[in-house]
């Protein structure tokens, strides 16, 4: 998360992705640093190196439920993302059915790195407060090289 935020590690933004529509609040947690970082490269290219950032780890308590890969939206993984995945993770929010849920990232091959995932967290579950703790928060850098930049 953007290091000005990380005084509220469990803080949300109103703004649509790929698993909420705007104006539903999702917290999007990673398995790994490393993937943690790929999606943000991803999703903000360059740009990333100019903003400071903190990495929030969480410690969540209890099982985690999968979305198996049978139970996944129709293009789950396309670009730009599908409203399918949007109206999937509103359903899921609403259902209360858990605080946590582990997604697939759309930047892997789910082939290739099924033990990797993201995590979608519901900070409105009545369960949220006891099942998800802030475990660490310490800062992040992406530093990208003058190659990548173009800053040559």
């Amino acid at each position: 998360m953007k290091r000005e935020h990380s005084q509220t590690p469990f803080g949300f933004g109103t703004g649509a992705g790929r698993w909420n529509p705007r104006n539903l609040p999702m917290i999007y947690a990673s398995s790994s640093v490393a993937l943690a970082m790929t999606e943000y490269l991803c999703i903000k290219g360059a740009q990333v190196v100019k903003t400071e950032w903190s990495l929030i780890t969480y410690t969540i308590d209890g099982n985690l439920p999968d979305l198996e890969k049978k139970n996944l939206p129709i293009e789950w993984d396309s670009r730009p993302y599908p409203l399918t995945t949007q109206l999937f993770g509103s359903s899921w929010v609403k259902s209360q059915g858990s605080v946590c849920l582990k997604v697939p990232s759309a930047r892997l091959l789910l082939s290739a790195y099924p033990k990797e995932h993201n995590l979608l967290i519901n900070p409105f579950h009545p369960d949220f407060g006891a099942i998800v703790k802030v475990n660490n928060t310490e800062d992040l850098y992406f530093h990208l090289n003058e190659w990548a930049t173009g800053d040559r």
